[in-house]
Parts: structure tokens; sequence; C-alpha cells
């Protein structure tokens, strides 16, 4: 059975973000996450273990990035 995480949604003018769960008749259970942009469109299934494993990852990433956007804006200010 699937269930709407979040229903397709747009976060900029060309791009989308669209998230659904679904439990398996075997008992497993998949989150798929699908991104539209322009030109390109991908979807992925993951499994639960790997969804978090997937959101640690995007969490690295955004704290590394503000990081580097908070030294950006401070340079900006010299």
């Amino acid at each position: 059975m699937k269930t709407d995480l979040m229903k397709a949604s747009k976060l900029g003018e060309f791009l989308s973000i669209g998230a659904v769960f679904e439990e398996k008749e075997d008992g497993q259970a998949e989150i798929g996450l699908f991104l539209a942009s322009k030109d390109i469109s991908a979807s992925c299934a993951f499994l639960i273990e790997e969804w978090e494993l997937f959101v640690v990852a995007v969490g690295h990433i955004d704290r590394r990035l503000k990081v580097r956007l908070d030294k950006l804006r401070f340079e900006d200010r010299i």
C-alpha cells in the first residue's frame, strides 16, 4: 500500500519534489523519492535503513554547506 509522504510540490521555478511510503506484501517497506527539474527527473527507492543513512548524509552535506556559506558571507563583509 502506498501513502504520500509529500505530494509533488514545487520548490522553485523549475524544481519539484515528492515522496511516497510503500509497504510491500513481503513485509518490506520502501520510501520513494522523486526530484524533477527543468531538464531532468530522477526517482529513487530506499529501504528504511538506506533512507536513514541518506538523511544522515544529506544532513552532513547541509552542515558543510552552511559553514561554507557563512564563510562567504563573512568574507563579503570585509
